[in-house]
C-alpha cells in the first residue's frame, strides 16, 4: 500500500483529501504543521508528500525534506494568484521532484496527479 503524508492545515479541503486518499486505499498520515511533516517523513519515508503552499513555513519544509531525501516526491497545492513570474512556483521547483497542482481542481485531476507523481518512483 502506498503511503502519503499530507500536511493538514485544518481546512475542509485537506480533510476532504485525506478522506479521498483513504477511500482510494492509500495509507495516509497527517501532519498538522511543517515541522511535524519533516519529522514524520524522516521517520517513515512516505511515498508522497502533499502540502498546501499557503501554509506559512512551506518553503522551509520543502528545503528540509530535500535535505532528508533529495528524491522525496512532493505534490504542492497552490492558489492561482500565486502563479506569477516571481512566485513560489518558481522557488519550489528547486526542491527535488516537486509537482504543482493549481486550485481549484477536480477529484479526478487530484487523483491523476497523485498517481503520476507516484509513478516517478
Amino acid at each position: 500500500m502506498r503511503s502519503v503524508l499530507i500536511v493538514d492545515d485544518g481546512s475542509l479541503t485537506t480533510s476532504w483529501l485525506i478522506e479521498i486518499l483513504q477511500r482510494e486505499r492509500y495509507d495516509v498520515e497527517a501532519a498538522y504543521d511543517e515541522k511535524e511533516a519533516v519529522r514524520l517523513y524522516s521517520e517513515h519515508r512516505h511515498d508522497l508528500v502533499i502540502a498546501d503552499v499557503r501554509l506559512p513555513e512551506t518553503l522551509e519544509m520543502l528545503a528540509s525534506l530535500n535535505d532528508v531525501d533529495p528524491e522525496a516526491l512532493i505534490l504542492v497545492l497552490v492558489e492561482d494568484e500565486m502563479i506569477q513570474p516571481d512566485s513560489v512556483l518558481n522557488v519550489t521547483t528547486t526542491f527535488g521532484p516537486v509537482r504543482v497542482l493549481r486550485k481549484p481542481f477536480s477529484l479526478e485531476t487530484f487523483l491523476r496527479n497523485v498517481e503520476e507523481q507516484l509513478a516517478r518512483r
